[in-house]
């Protein structure tokens, strides 16, 4: 069976943000972004890259910022710091033919070229021929202004909830993340599951009622789902189970280098 298309448009904002909409499916499946459908991280068209005049500053710098700078990483991840706020905190001296900009163009254009797991690209697709799919992520004002092109081809959604906009993390407050969409489409907890790479936040939606799957590896998940109440989740997870063996092409999209 074919995908939907998907394009992250104003209806699929409306949808994220609680506005009433009339589904076609009775179960909704949230995805985690970072640690379940990609690793991809901010500014890898640089920090990995063979040579670039920014690489080793960088890379210092981000690895400051995510292991000592928790604060400015919750603050960001809350939508009380912008993307531009965290770029001029990193303070990084730029070369005097790249334009003043860069590093936040590099941010967005990298986001924009996020990789996806290739097997939970799969996954996604069997899924939305059978439910509505959402990336619910803690994350920052970047995903939603540079979408991941995977999100609207190999691995489409239907929308997509981000701390920045929710003002809120996932764990701390799951029924103010995700209550606002589940009730647009008539739904409560039970109709809705979560696949998350963090236990706590899994927690935190089982107690409301929802269905949660800590993310570990594709072959558990696959197994775990192939156990799941609803129809529709243990199809999409028996049709993924099919592709395990083939070969894997891993889903991104990076562009030539920016200045």
């Amino acid at each position: 069976m074919g995908h939907r298309k998907s394009t992250y448009t104003a209806e699929n904002r409306r949808l994220a943000s609680g506005q009433s909409y009339l589904p076609i499916f009775d179960v909704v499946v949230f995805f985690d972004w970072f640690g379940t459908l990609s690793t991809s991280r901010f500014w890898d068209g640089i920090t990995q890259a063979g040579r670039h005049a920014l690489k080793r500053r960088l890379s210092e710098r981000l690895d400051e910022l995510f292991s000592v700078e928790k604060e400015t990483i919750s603050l960001w991840m809350r939508g009380e710091l912008s993307d531009a706020d965290v770029v001029e905190h990193l303070d990084i001296s730029l070369p005097s033919h790249y334009r003043e900009d860069y590093l936040h163009r590099a941010l967005h254009r990298d986001c924009r070229a996020s990789a996806v797991h290739p097997r939970m690209a799969e996954l996604v697709r069997g899924l939305r021929s059978r439910a509505l799919v959402a990336v619910a992520t803690d994350n920052m004002a970047c995903f939603l202004a540079a979408v991941p092109a995977v999100l609207n081809d190999e691995a489409p959604v239907d929308a997509i909830l981000s701390s920045a906009e929710r003002r809120v993390l996932k764990a701390e407050d799951p029924h103010t993340f995700f209550a606002p969409m589940l009730d647009a489409m008539g739904f409560a907890f039970s109709h809705a599951v979560l696949i998350d790479d963090c236990a706590k936040t899994c927690a935190a939606f089982r107690e409301l009622g929802g269905r949660a799957y800590e993310y570990t590896s594709v072959p558990r998940l696959l197994e775990e789902l192939g156990r799941d109440p609803a129809a529709a989740v243990r199809w999409a997870a028996r049709d993924a189970s099919l592709t395990i063996g083939r070969p894997a092409v891993q889903l991104s999209l990076f562009t030539d280098p920016i200045t």
